[in-house]
């Protein structure tokens, strides 16, 4: 999976052109802390970050992981035992 930040459509576009899933989430529901450059002025409002995955049934467990507790998508337990990572150099 990967994550990116998106205001008009910087994950939406490269995952259709690049064949995966991209999920633009609502503002708040993913931290924008940390992000580099800091977005200004009305931009602020409109950034985003979302996952990115080659699944689209990957996308609301990735949610999950990264929403806050108080989310609301944080109702159910995530196990991460069965989580693989692959890494690609």
């Amino acid at each position: 999976f990967g994550l990116g930040s998106d205001v008009g459509g910087s994950i939406r576009i490269p995952a259709a052109f690049c064949g995966i899933f991209g999920h633009k989430c609502t503002g708040g529901v993913v931290s924008n802390d940390g992000q580099y450059p800091i977005a200004g002025g009305s931009c602020q409002k409109m950034l985003t970050t979302g996952p990115m995955a080659r699944h689209a049934i990957d996308l609301l467990p990735l949610l999950r992981a990264l929403s806050p507790a108080t989310s609301a998508l944080s109702d159910r337990k995530l196990d991460l035992r069965r989580l693989r990572v692959v890494s690609i150099a």
